[in-house]
């Protein structure tokens, strides 16, 4: 994943990912990667949320170091939050990143909210994304459906500068949609 993140830094322009910090995360059936003293690698039980952070940690890591902008939007508990901005130099926006994560989950599941923001901002950006040949990326990291309605209203990106991944936990379904 690694590799793909570093050779795709020129040609996303900007990253979203919507944080499900929902009650349901709390729920203990996830997994986590630790590494143990004597160095050999091995998976642990720990909630939805655990697993979680520590796959948001990881990609707030890369958008520092990379200094690839990209936007952290909590479904319950926060505003975005961009990490990998230029404009942070002094690693406020991670900072802040990792006392919101340390919040835990509560509350509903308002995806559409945040997907009509994105898409809203994703329109506004096309302009300059499609003069640089560039894309925007959204990544969901959700364990279930909506609360705040279905997908029927949402607004359509009507360009082709907005490529998403979605991943659903319940389901184990990874889709992709570019348009």
């Amino acid at each position: 994943m690694a590799d793909t993140m570093m050779k795709n830094l020129d040609h996303v322009a900007y990253r979203f990912m919507i944080i499900d910090d929902s009650g349901s995360m709390s729920i203990f059936d996830g997994n986590l990667y630790m590494v143990a003293p004597n160095g050999k690698g091995k998976m642990v039980k720990s909630s939805r949320w655990q697993e979680l952070v520590q796959a948001i940690n990881f990609h707030a890591e890369f958008a520092d170091i990379a200094q690839a902008p990209t936007e952290f939007r909590f479904l319950n508990s926060s505003g975005p939050i961009v990490v990998g901005d230029s404009a942070d130099d002094d690693g406020r926006a991670r900072a802040h990143l990792t006392k919101v994560l340390s919040g835990g989950p509560s509350g509903g599941t308002p995806l559409c909210k945040q997907v009509t923001e994105i898409a809203n901002k994703v329109r506004m950006m096309a302009p300059e994304l499609k003069q640089r040949g560039q894309l925007a990326s959204v990544t969901i990291f959700t364990d279930g459906q909506s609360s705040d309605g279905g997908t029927s209203h949402l607004p359509r990106p009507h360009c082709m500068y907005l490529y998403a991944l979605v991943r659903a936990r319940v389901t184990g379904l990874v889709c992709q949609y570019q348009h």
